[in-house]
């Protein structure tokens, strides 16, 4: 019986699998397909279908009421935790112990039919969990799709985008190779004509130094004939003074 109730409380990890495994069984002849790995931040308590983040689901599990317990009795009875007082009161297993002889298979029919709804609800309970994860995997992978067409609308205008990007910097780049071009050729111009002026200036400055250079010495020649003219003028004033001495030394 124990090994009944695990294979029903089965977890969603192992109905994920089996879920896994048919489609890979059915798609296996198909092509292979690209597929996207979704990891889920929250889990589902298969007992009280409330969400519950990964550090929290294990306590949780720990305190829920609704997890199915086996009866202390005996009585084989997968109880919730919640319920596990009223069901010892009337467990059927005390019931049996209480009763006489006479009732004893009156007691163990009603024992029967009380494990059988009882069973019975819990089945009901794990379909209706079961029913429950199913139904939010289909609500997630349907939120799955429509969050990759958004992306996929996404990305078309980002490739549009790019596209229109890419011609504007091809014709930006067209641009600046002609404006670069453009100086470059200007910047030769300049420099063709820089180096006329520099040979402009080089001849005008050979001109100007040869000139500057006959000048000085015309300027040492002048110098010179002053010189000479001046030394005559002082002999001359030094003999015409000469003379005066002497002609006044006559006189006396």
């Amino acid at each position: 019986m124990v090994e009944k109730r695990v294979c029903q409380g089965s977890t969603r990890r192992d109905l994920s699998k089996d879920s896994n495994q048919n489609q890979n069984h059915n798609h296996n002849d198909s092509p292979p397909k690209s597929t996207t790995i979704v990891k889920y931040e929250k889990s589902s308590c298969l007992f009280c279908n409330e969400w519950f983040d990964a550090q929290t689901f294990t306590e949780h599990l720990i305190h829920c009421g609704q997890v199915l317990e086996e009866c202390p009795n005996g009585c084989q009875a997968f109880i919730p935790r919640i319920r596990m007082r009223s069901h010892q009161k009337e467990c059927p297993r005390i019931n049996q112990q209480n009763q006489n002889v006479n009732n004893r298979m009156s007691v163990s029919m009603d024992r029967l039919d009380r494990q059988s709804d009882q069973r019975l609800l819990v089945i009901e309970q794990d379909v209706g969990t079961i029913r429950s994860v199913l139904n939010e995997e289909i609500r997630q992978r349907l939120h799955l799709i429509t969050d990759v067409g958004n992306i996929r609308k996404q990305n078309q205008v980002v490739e549009d985008w790019t596209r229109d990007t890419e011609k504007a910097l091809e014709e930006l780049r067209h641009q600046m190779d002609e404006e670069t071009n453009r100086r470059a050729f200007v910047i030769e111009q300049n420099h063709l004509d820089v180096q006329y002026c520099c040979d402009i200036t080089q001849s005008l400055k050979e001109q100007v130094q040869s000139r500057l250079d006959e000048a000085q010495k015309l300027i040492n020649q002048l110098s010179a004939d002053v010189t000479f003219h001046q030394n005559q003028l002082n002999d001359n004033i030094l003999k015409l003074e000469e003379l005066i001495f002497e002609n006044e030394r006559l006189n006396r």
